[in-house]
């Protein structure tokens, strides 16, 4: 996360960080996790998401996040100046990987994992037993 979108983009372009992206578009396998959107979660509690930011993307939509891009209910990216800021791969250039694993699972995640099926469709999903009888409800 950075302070800016400008500050994404000169990052991207002038420090070699697109080289990265573009091995990131050539994954055989990609291993993913979801992240809720509570105050117990990790971007929160390590402080990269601040109360504000956490509180405007919950006003924007957001049910949680996969690699940092806040997605809606749908699994859409909401927009919000926080997916603007965040350095990190595309979803759908996640979707292109050939073997995407989905290992998330938990009470306060089943709403942003329901969401995260929808916008992944990973080819594998471990979770817990009660999240998949949650899901498959």
């Amino acid at each position: 996360m950075v302070d800016s979108p400008e500050t994404k983009h000169a990052l991207l372009e002038r420090c070699g960080l697109s080289a990265i992206f573009e091995m990131a578009n050539k994954l055989d396998v990609a291993l993913l996790s979801v992240g809720g959107i509570s105050t117990m979660t990790t971007s929160y509690r390590t402080g990269y998401i601040t109360e504000s930011d956490r509180r405007s993307l919950i006003d924007a939509g957001a049910v949680g996040d996969v690699l940092y891009n806040f997605i809606d209910e749908n699994g859409v990216v909401v927009a919000h100046d926080v997916n603007e800021r965040v350095i990190s791969v595309n979803l759908a250039n996640l979707r292109r990987t050939a073997e995407r694993v989905l290992i998330s699972g938990g009470r306060e995640k089943r709403i942003a994992l329901r969401a995260a099926l929808k916008t992944l469709s990973p080819t594998t999903l471990i979770t817990d037993e009660q999240t998949a009888k949650d899901l498959a409800a």
